[in-house]
C-alpha cells in the first residue's frame, strides 16, 4: 500500500482483519488515498487514531499510517 503512494488515513483495530490462518488484511479503504493528492483541508478518519499533523490540519503523509498502527497496537496490548 505505502509502496504504491496510497495513505490508509483510517487505520484502527476494526479496520484490521485477522482470517484463520492469522494473516493480517487492513480493511476499510473509503478515505485512503494517494499521497500526491492529500491535502492539509481533507481531514478525514477516527479523531482518537489520528497523527498529530492532521489534527494541526498539516497534510497527511505515510508516517500517519504509521502512527494509528502504533496507538491501534498500544490500544490491543
Amino acid at each position: 500500500m505505502h509502496s504504491r503512494s496510497i495513505i490508509h488515513r483510517d487505520v484502527k483495530a476494526p479496520n484490521i482483519l485477522v482470517n484463520e490462518k492469522a494473516e493480517i488484511k487492513i480493511a476499510d479503504f473509503g478515505v485512503s488515498g494517494f499521497y500526491a493528492d492529500i491535502t492539509a483541508d481533507q481531514i478525514v478518519g477516527t479523531p482518537l487514531w489520528m497523527a498529530p499533523e492532521i489534527l494541526k490540519r498539516k497534510p497527511a503523509t505515510l508516517a500517519c499510517d504509521i502512527w494509528s498502527l502504533g496507538i491501534t497496537i498500544i490500544e490491543m496490548a
